[in-house]
């Protein structure tokens, strides 16, 4: 096996040797939680990437060279020796790697935390933060090892409470540490000092440490001389389990809120009789609906004794969606009552002055034809109640019909008005 195919080698165990060791960096920056600040984090596992290609490359090409050098040469073969070493090699590191981490200790399988209590000297007044001060009043649970600070979180100030006339402030900060030599630090407020105090919570906390620990009073600045007793503050603390997360609650699939809907509208149709409110009923005419079962609701509305007068009532209605509604149910009728066209006809009259309207409306005025939108909707819904009842016993539409017409063809340059004239003059022609 000559040289070029130790270099193709070479460039195989490189990449693979690339993606191994940046994964095993994006695994170590959670280990060692290296901060992302500054895109730290991201450096790491770039130049660990690069490392890998480099240290890839050289021990595929030594690899390659051995196998060359032996009795039987091939390029499988080195590529398999490569790769088996580079493999072997990420493991290796891998293994040091975990074992020189540190995680979080666990109590019956859950990650713990360290309630701390902050209790201020004598005479100092509850604290008052302002906006972006939040940080300024904070505790920090310091490990010794390396000196790496394992958390920091604000002191809850609206939760703080007097006893014996000295303010208490509470936090939670997570125990991320194994590490038995521990201290936290306390400060209070953005021009003053930390003071610091060693804690004695082992390395693996037992229930015997969920109660509180004796107040800690030997208070100490960074460089270990005493605080002053005036300045001093005093704290106390305990572990206790993390809070579980509360579940995100997945929302329901659209297959299951059509289910449900379907379910409660079968439910209400259901529960349906002679006794029920008319608008129960009229609202199973709705367009949206089944057209047997809108069908099937108007034939029940029509043998209400009071049905002419209830629904001619809706037909009058202000509400427009209701009168809609009421319109369009006419024309689920094969036989509706003659009773019914004062109110269809009265209607059809209102939608002729508001045609009125439009034509006086200019287009600077209504430049976007609203006004005529709106009066095709409800000619929409009358003119199926009009074509049902023209024709019944002493119902003649025609007078109403033809001057809706008359009046829509004026504004020939809206669209929704076309519209009202398509439809009109279909029944004008229609009707004779």
């Amino acid at each position: 096996m000559g040289w070029l195919l130790s270099l193709v080698v070479a460039l195989f165990t490189a990449v693979a040797g690339c993606l191994g060791a940046g994964f095993l960096a994006d695994v170590c920056v959670g280990w060692y939680r290296i901060s992302s600040r500054e895109g730290g984090s991201g450096y790491f596992v770039v130049f660990m990437g690069l490392l890998g290609l480099v240290v890839g490359f050289v021990v595929g090409l030594v690899c390659a060279r051995v196998v060359a050098a032996g009795a039987q040469p091939g390029f499988l073969k080195a590529l398999g020796l490569g790769l088996g070493a580079s493999a072997g090699l990420l493991a290796l590191i891998a293994g040091l790697a975990w074992l020189g981490a540190e995680f979080p200790p666990r109590l019956e399988g859950r990650l713990l935390v360290v309630e701390v209590e902050v209790r201020l000297p004598p005479g100092r007044p509850r604290p008052v933060v302002g906006e972006g001060e939040l940080y300024a009043w904070h505790v920090t649970l310091t490990a010794d090892s390396g000196g790496r600070r394992q958390s920091l979180e604000p002191l809850r100030t609206e939760d703080a409470t007097q006893v014996e006339g000295r303010w208490i402030l509470p936090t939670t900060l997570d125990l991320e540490t194994t590490d038995p030599g521990k201290s936290l630090g306390a400060k209070l407020g953005g021009d003053t000092q930390t003071q610091y105090f060693r804690m004695t919570l082992p390395g693996r906390p037992t229930r015997r440490d969920f109660e509180w620990s004796p107040w800690l009073t030997q208070a100490t600045w960074g460089d270990l001389s005493p605080v002053p007793a005036a300045e001093a503050c005093q704290v106390r603390y305990r572990a206790q389990f993390r809070p579980e997360p509360v579940p995100t609650p997945t929302p329901p699939s659209r297959e299951d809120v059509a289910a449900q809907a379907a379910r409660e509208e079968q439910a209400a149709w259901g529960a349906l009789d002679e006794r029920s409110p008319f608008d129960a009923w009229l609202a199973f005419t709705h367009p949206s609906k089944p057209q047997a079962r809108r069908e099937a609701a108007a034939l029940a509305l029509s043998r209400r004794p009071d049905y002419v007068a209830e629904l001619s009532g809706r037909i009058r209605s202000e509400d427009g969606e209701q009168a809609d509604l009421a319109l369009r149910s006419v024309a689920l009728l094969k036989e509706p009552p003659a009773g019914l066209a004062p109110a269809v006809e009265e209607v059809g009259r209102q939608i002729a002055q508001q045609i009125r309207e439009v034509n006086a409306t200019t287009a600077e005025a209504d430049p976007g034809y609203e006004l005529a939108g709106r009066v095709s909707w409800r000619f929409a819904g009358w003119h199926e109640a009009a074509r049902t009842l023209h024709g019944r016993p002493g119902v003649d539409l025609r007078p109403v019909m033809r001057q809706i017409l008359e009046l829509a063809r004026v504004r020939r340059e809206s669209l929704a008005m076309q519209d009202v004239v398509r439809v009109s003059g279909f029944y004008v022609e229609k009707w004779g």
